[in-house]
């Protein structure tokens, strides 16, 4: 079984998550997990240690993991306020964060932390599917360009990633008004 060729969904189980093959419906086993490359989410293998490095999986949405991490990265981590709002360790997170995107089954939910180092982009949701409209305000009552938009999806996930980590301390749990104002170029203009 490869992984590139097939497309997985990640579903709540009674006794935890569960990976769909999205070919035959059928439920993934840990070994079946393991052969594809996915991550055991419930603890039952060694297999879900994602790689060094940011990687992004299908390999056909890096282009647009690329527009949110160059917003992110390149330019609102570098500015102090907001590099240091993540404590200084954003940009090194982000590197070694394994992003991957797939199904979450909720059309409005942009991605899911899973741990320090993995997180899931729904591919059918706001990171794939905004489109700012002329004139109208977008997600939050902001004006958003869809590069911001997606580097705050990228900021917020970074958020939840490091609240897991003993040397992150969050300040705040709204943590998508304070990175917009203190992170300025993903930080849209507020309707007036």
């Amino acid at each position: 079984m490869e992984a590139a060729s097939q497309d997985f969904t990640l579903v709540a189980g009674v006794n935890g998550w569960v990976w769909i093959n999205d070919l035959n419906g059928e439920e993934i086993n840990s070994y079946g997990m393991e052969d594809a490359g996915l991550p055991d989410l419930n603890g039952n293998s060694d297999a879900d240690a994602p790689p060094a490095g940011f990687t992004v999986t299908p390999a056909s949405y890096q282009g647009a993991f690329n527009q949110g991490y160059g917003a992110a990265l390149k330019k609102d981590l570098k500015r102090k306020k907001c590099g240091s709002f993540f404590g200084g360790q954003g940009p090194a997170t982000i590197n070694s964060t394994w992003y991957r995107f797939l199904s979450l089954n909720n059309p409005n939910v942009g991605a899911a932390t899973v741990s320090v180092t993995s997180v899931f982009i729904n591919s059918a949701g706001p990171y794939m599917t905004y489109s700012p409209a002329p004139g109208q305000p977008g997600p939050f009552g902001l004006f958003w360009t869809q590069s911001q938009f997606r580097a705050f999806i990228l900021l917020h996930e970074l958020g939840h990633q490091l609240s897991r980590s003993p040397d992150f301390n969050p300040m705040l749990p709204i943590l998508h008004l304070i990175s917009s104002s203190l992170c300025k170029s993903s930080g849209p203009a507020l309707n007036s």
